[in-house]
């Protein structure tokens, strides 16, 4: 049975969760570890969420930011466990799903913590 052989059952969606965490977000590395082609992987994607595999994983890394935030982790290190490269693109796809900066969001949510900046 291959690692991962159930991403085409949608009652398991905590797997596709997992194995994008375990990935770091990163379609190959998914498609890698659940020996599958990544073109596979997206028609899987495609049939069992409705969506493309990019648009599921921007949502689940943007669902994974603000618990990770929610558990008092920096903006810089929250983008860096979610394998952003650029600071830039975390806060531009944070405000898309959100409407918010990061930083404003922790303001609002935790007005008492200190955190690095930024966003």
């Amino acid at each position: 049975m291959k690692p991962f052989a159930a991403l085409s059952n949608r009652s398991k969606a905590s797997t596709w969760t997992l194995l994008a965490r375990k990935c770091r977000f990163q379609a190959a590395a998914m498609a890698t570890a659940a020996d599958l082609s990544l073109g596979h992987l997206r028609r899987l994607c495609q049939e069992v969420f409705g969506e493309s595999l990019g648009e599921w994983l921007r949502r689940e890394r943007m669902v994974a930011a603000r618990q990770l935030l929610r558990e008092n982790r920096s903006v810089k290190e929250t983008m860096e466990t979610l394998g952003y490269r650029h600071r830039r693109q975390f806060i531009r796809d944070f405000r898309s799903a959100y409407d918010v900066l990061p930083t404003d969001w922790l303001r609002a949510h935790f007005p008492s913590a200190r955190r690095e900046s930024g966003g």
